[in-house]
């Protein structure tokens, strides 16, 4: 960047591929923890009402994870996207600063 201002497009996209495979593996991890298979029907009728407790919490930490996940996966996508327009910016300035008939100028 001659002006000393920029962004580094190919970082921005190493970052954002990161998180996209942060929230890949998170997610599998939260199908699992989902699949736990832990309920009221596994633990029997002595401990039914605990089980339901169990479940219920796994229930909460697969949603969380989930969410956790998604977000994830939206601000990867979102910096995916801010990297194209600025790289697309950066090509469109050029082209109009490279058009522009500037008066020469005097250096003393």
């Amino acid at each position: 960047m001659r002006d000393g201002v920029g962004l580094d497009g190919a970082a921005v996209r190493v970052i954002a591929e990161g998180l996209a495979d942060s929230a890949a593996e998170i997610d599998w991890h939260a199908r699992a923890c989902r699949a736990v298979g832990f309920g009221p029907d596994a633990a029997g009728d002595r401990y039914r009402s605990e089980a339901e407790v169990v479940r219920a919490r796994y229930d909460g930490l697969h949603r969380a994870v989930a969410e956790w996940s998604a977000a994830t996966a939206a601000r990867a996508e979102a910096l995916r996207r801010a990297a194209g327009g600025y790289a697309w910016l950066e090509r469109e300035s050029e082209s109009v600063l490279r058009a522009v008939d500037l008066p020469p100028t005097g250096h003393r």
